[in-house]
């Protein structure tokens, strides 16, 4: 692959030398970056429809991140070679039907969970089966799931886990991504994910449903990648698993309702996941 020309200096050198790591810098940058850019006129969210109208906005930028900086990153390194490789993994289809099931490992585990807890009280009976459902609901968590997921593994995947993988494990590869990619979520969940509610209980809740729940998820997405080397089936993986939570998410649980759920459904995709990964030797992809 043919390397583009990168200018001398510090930066330089941390792109040549740790590019996994520029690439983070970057996303962030982007993505926190254009939320503060959208905040500024009118300063941080504070009611509900100020969030509301941030909503999309909000989201639109917080994609370009990952996206953004994977292919330019991309670019820089491996040349238009290397985007034509990149763009290649993402229609890759023909894995195997059961690599595809295990894309829906995530959504399945979590309406079982919350069906168990709904036998309980209704309360958790999932948003999509409830009142303000219906195919609405569904027909929205589909369209931003997939924009997510496809615009994300871009370079969650497309970038970082594929160097990674030729020099780490698939659990250590998870880990150095699964961890950014939850706090990468920081600001959208405090602001738009309702964490002001929790007070000082948003610290815990925040390593539970965002940081480990992704970093258990991106254990499955790149246990499947480096099986397939297909960025298709990443991209539906974290598709499935935001889709479904935008419809499943039941709306009317307390703090400490949403703090218990989905600690069960982090603790039960962690266990999920790692029993996947290390059940199966490691083979690296090369970059």
């Amino acid at each position: 692959m043919t390397n583009m020309s990168i200018p001398s200096g510090k930066a330089a050198t941390v792109v040549r030398e740790h590019p996994v790591l520029a690439y983070f810098l970057l996303a962030f940058l982007i993505s926190w970056g254009g939320i503060a850019v959208l905040a500024l006129p009118g300063g941080l969210p504070k009611t509900s429809a100020e969030l509301e109208a941030l909503y999309l906005p909000v989201f639109l930028v917080m994609l370009c991140g990952p996206s953004i900086a994977g292919l330019a990153m991309t670019w820089l390194l491996d040349g238009r070679a290397g985007l034509g490789t990149l763009f290649k993994t993402f229609t890759r289809w023909r894995v195997g039907v059961g690599y595809y099931l295990f894309a829906l490992v995530a959504p399945a585990i979590a309406l079982i969970v919350l069906g168990a807890f709904s036998a309980f009280s209704p309360v958790f009976t999932p948003t999509v089966f409830g009142p303000t459902g219906g195919v609405a609901l569904l027909a929205t968590s589909l369209v931003i799931g997939f924009a997510a997921g496809f615009l994300e593994e871009l370079g969650w995947t497309g970038f970082a886990a594929r160097r990674l993988l030729t020099t780490r494990s698939v659990l250590l590869t998870a880990v150095l991504i699964g961890v950014p990619h939850g706090i990468w979520h920081l600001l959208v969940g405090y602001f738009w994910g309702d964490g002001g509610s929790f007070g000082l209980l948003f610290i815990p809740y925040f390593v539970s449903a965002w940081i480990v729940t992704l970093t258990a998820l991106r254990m499955l997405i790149v246990w499947l990648y480096q099986r397939t080397q297909s960025g298709l089936v990443a991209a539906l993986t974290h598709a499935g698993y935001t889709a479904s939570l935008m419809a499943l998410w039941p709306v009317g649980t307390s703090p400490s309702e949403t703090m218990i759920w989905t600690g069960v459904f982090a603790a039960t995709l962690l266990a999920a996941a790692t029993a996947l990964t290390l059940s199966f030797p490691n083979k690296l992809v090369t970059a």
